[in-house]
């Protein structure tokens, strides 16, 4: 009975559900007329053919009613968008200057910003077109307290670790030639950068598209190496380079293409054209010289594997430290100072590390892409910031408008979406000529940034939807506030002042203002700091002198001919000295183990070590502290002596070290044997000043030559010496493959970040100003429209052009030097922990604020003098009047 009942109710009137779709179309208006008349044809159907015939025909009634409204509802629509955009068309033309303004300030801020985006994205995507990116790792050693990160590692590692872990699939072991490789292919000599030793083991790890050849076996033996798509037509052409063969003057020996692959990306951490396979050699847990991957199993991650790695150190270091040592490995693990562990660094992370020092060369760093972030990100704001300031400033003269049409039946909400998209349109105008911008000022912005971004990278569809994406929101964000201040007025007194007063206070729009040059201040504060810091860098004292140093690449190659070689420069006029080394102040230097004599066995000292012959510290100006430097007409130093720094004597604790002695523990031609300290050398910065000095110690070159050949010029002209030392190197070595370079360009190549981002800063700094100054004109236009009649009144009882310049720019004075107290100490503190990355750093000097706070004002006053200047010696009649 209650379900009939229900069945009945439900049957007396029209179905709810066709009764909402009707609502979702009309009006309240419309809803109720057409209800009521589908209402009586409902009941009408009912009675003669029941309820549910009545049901279906109210169903289509209503179905045809609400076709009918939707389609009112868009013509409508379309209608009234059509004359918003009039509207808003009319009104861009009608204020040309303060349109272009506008609109040129978005754009710009959006350019700006979508140019580092893009810089962002770049440095943040190195090494993720790899499938198995995730899986792959690279093992690291962190060391003592401070857990100082080092990515050479044993050549037994890779081995022990796909064996004693189950997690690990594959390893590898890769090892980068961080220089030019002499290649000969025929009778042609090639310089080559961008090469690799491995094994077959690389392509189980990394992605590597064969072309020819199989991966699975071209470099399962010595002598062998792979080449790159463009090396391999660049030595062959067009023919087949499988089973040739390329000579290696560095190594002495030929190795046979076994295969060809792709170009590796550019967006790769390892950069590479040739892999080689090498005869790694025997050699123990304490030679660390490669670079080990890792491939763990689907799932895994290091978090799996930390508990078992102490275990895996004891085990496998264990023997080394009892046989170097003769103590158990737990006596060096429970050392604050002398316990490592390892650790797995995922690949993607590998380009953005700045912590690593023996790292692979174009690293990136991590600190950049958080400063640049957030600084397109405040460039942005600052933008739409700017794009409020102009429109509200515009918005007086819209007063009568908004007035008039409120007073004729327009509705707020009406009003509200005609001005957001005059807002979106503006937007959407930006969106074009920041499109133009970005295309035009790229290959600028590449060489800016040191990048190689293409136009068809930049604008693909991707990123051409997000900036207009961007465009359109940051149009939206920065159009909400002025379409509601301006939808708010009254209309009588809109009508009858012809301004609106008091919605827009003005504590909010000084607040704008504020921030706006606070972002600017910061930026050129942080700018001066690091233009400072880079100057420092370029231009302190190393403790030797980098000015005028030629440096001969590759001299080995030379081999037994080198001694003559030396003695040639020598006779070339404006040539001091000349000296032969395996490395140079500012390039990599092995460390290696020294025990003092007497001291226990497992009391090793780490020291970084440099062969050269006896004329290194005169080359490069170093002084001696004590003792002396390495003569060819004492023996004993050919064999058994060695040269140390200041660091070294005070981290050994010796206060006359001359005379004392060392037993070298690993490699040289000193092995197994004692080496007496001769000499003490001043201080010198042989690293770059990110750095602290470490203790250095210089050792006999001895019979093998080193690679760089050094020579102190004179007053002279460098390129006559240059030309003398080429003719020199074909009559000695083999013609094309000649390389030189200056040490102080070398040097100066160490803070190319530093450098690059100074320049940036500076960048950013002049566009944020703009941005900022466009602002500013904005304001003093609002403030001089809204004080028109005072004006005019001052002007009638005697007031100067001065004293009305200053009445509209006083404000604006206080202003901008609020936004400087504010700025000044949060970029201080920024670059103070920015200088933090740095052992020897510029001192933050009173200039730097006191200038930024110049420039900032000065910059100010001259963007408000035009407006200001104007309004100032406009007829003082009319601007009474000018209602």
């Amino acid at each position: 009975m209650t379900g009939n009942r229900q069945e009945n109710d439900m049957g007396q009137n029209p179905p709810r559900l066709a009764k909402k779709l009707l609502g979702l179309f009309a009006s309240s208006t419309e809803k109720q007329t057409i209800s009521g008349d589908l209402e009586e044809y409902y009941h009408e159907i009912r009675r003669e053919h029941g309820a549910g015939r009545a049901s279906r025909a109210y169903w289509s009634q209503a179905l045809s009613a609400s076709l009918y409204l939707a389609f009112n509802s868009f013509i409508w629509s379309i209608t009234m968008l059509r004359s918003y955009l009039i509207l808003a068309l009319r009104k861009l033309k009608k204020d040309k200057v303060y349109s272009i303004i506008n609109i040129s300030g978005l754009a710009i801020g959006l350019a700006c910003s979508f140019l580092i985006a893009m810089w962002v994205i770049d440095e943040t995507s190195y090494d993720r077109y790899q499938p198995d990116a995730d899986r792959i790792y690279r093992v690291k050693i962190l060391r003592g307290e401070e857990e100082r990160v080092q990515v050479a590692t044993p050549v037994l590692l890779a081995e022990a670790l796909e064996t004693d872990l189950a997690d690990v699939t594959d390893a590898a072991l890769v090892y980068s030639i961080n220089r030019k490789l002499s290649v000969q292919c025929g009778e042609k000599f090639f310089l080559e950068e961008r090469s690799i030793i491995s094994d077959n083991n690389f392509f189980d790890i990394f992605d590597v598209e064969f072309l020819k050849g199989s991966s699975a076996s071209a470099l399962n033996r010595p002598q062998t190496v792979v080449l790159s798509e463009s090396i391999a037509r660049k030595y062959f052409g067009n023919k087949d380079p499988i089973g040739r063969s390329i000579g290696i003057s560095t190594i002495g020996k030929d190795y046979e293409v076994t295969g060809v692959f792709r170009d590796c990306p550019g967006k790769s951490h390892l950069q590479y054209n040739m892999i080689f396979n090498y005869d790694w050699g025997s050699s123990g847990w304490g030679s660390n010289s490669v670079m080990t991957y890792v491939k763990l199993v689907e799932g895994s991650s290091p978090v799996a594997l930390n508990p078992l790695m102490a275990a895996f150190v004891e085990k496998n270091y264990g023997d080394h430290i009892m046989k170097s040592y003769g103590v158990d490995i737990s006596r060096i693990m429970e050392s604050p100072e002398k316990r490592f562990r390892l650790d797995f660094q995922p690949l993607t992370s590998i380009h953005l590390d700045s912590r690593v020092n023996d790292d692979l060369p174009g690293s990136g760093d991590i600190t950049y892409v958080y400063i640049f972030s957030l600084v397109a990100f405040l460039i942005l704001l600052v933008a739409c910031v700017n794009f409020i300031n102009l429109s509200t400033a515009r918005a007086g003269k819209r007063a009568k408008e908004v007035g008039v049409r409120k007073v004729v039946g327009a509705g707020r909400n009406m009003l509200v979406r005609q001005f957001l998209l005059e807002s979106i349109l503006s937007s959407g105008l930006s969106f074009v000529l920041s499109a133009c911008l970005i295309y035009f000022v790229l290959p600028g912005f590449n060489g800016l940034v040191g990048k190689a971004m293409s136009s068809s990278e930049v604008f693909s569809p991707l990123n051409l939807a997000a900036l207009f994406i961007v465009s359109i929101v940051s149009g939206l964000i920065a159009g909400t506030y002025p379409a509601f201040y301006l939808s708010s007025f009254k209309p009588a007194e809109a009508i009858k002042s012809g301004m609106a007063r008091g919605t827009f206070r003005s504590r909010t729009r000084d607040g704008l203002v504020i921030f706006q040059y606070t972002v600017a201040t910061v930026i050129l504060l942080s700018a001066f700091v690091i233009y400072s810091q880079s100057k420092y860098l370029t231009s302190a004292r190393l403790g030797f002198d980098k000015d005028r140093v030629l440096v001969v690449h590759r001299a080995r190659l030379l081999g037994d001919r080198l001694d003559a070689f030396i003695q040639e420069l020598g006779r070339i006029p404006g040539v001091m000295a000349v000296s032969n080394s395996n490395t140079l102040p500012g390039r990599h230097f092995d460390d290696n183990r020294y025990t003092l004599e007497g001291a226990a066995s497992d009391d090793e000292n780490y020291i970084y070590t440099v062969d050269s012959d006896s004329r290194f510290a005169e080359v490069f100006g170093v002084n001696m502290s004590r003792g002396r430097f390495f003569s060819d007409d004492i023996e004993s130093d050919k064999s058994s002596a060695v040269v140390i720094n200041e660091t070294a004597a005070e981290m050994l604790g010796l206060e006359d070290p001359v005379g004392k002695r060392f037993l070298k523990d690993f490699y040289g031609p000193y092995q197994g044997e004692f080496v007496t300290i001769i000499g003490v050398l001043e201080d010198f910065n042989f690293y770059s000043l990110h750095h602290k000095i470490g203790p250095l110690m210089v050792r006999y070159l001895g019979a093998r030559p080193g690679y760089f050949v050094s020579l102190r010029l004179g007053e002279t002209d460098p390129a006559a010496v240059v030309n003398s030392v080429r003719k020199a190197w074909n009559n000695f070595g083999d013609e094309g493959i000649f390389e030189y370079s200056f040490l102080n360009d070398d040097f100066d190549a160490l803070y190319k970040n530093e450098m690059n981002t100074g320049r940036i800063m500076l960048t950013f700094f002049v566009l944020s100003i703009v941005i900022a100054c466009l602002g500013l004109y904005g304001l003093v236009s609002f403030s001089a429209e809204q004080r028109t009649k005072e004006i005019g009144i001052r002007k009638v009882l005697g007031a100067s052009t001065g004293d009305i310049l200053v009445l509209l720019s006083r404000r604006i004075t206080w202003l901008v030097l609020v936004a400087n107290i504010i700025a000044c100490p949060l970029a201080w503190m920024i670059m103070d922990r920015w200088l933090e990355n740095f052992a020897y750093r510029a001192s933050l000097s009173l200039w730097m604020p006191l200038l930024s706070v110049s420039v900032g004002l000065a910059l100010a006053l001259v963007t408000v003098s035009h407006r200001a200047i104007a309004a100032a010696i406009a007829n003082p009649i009319k601007n009474i009047r000018y209602e």
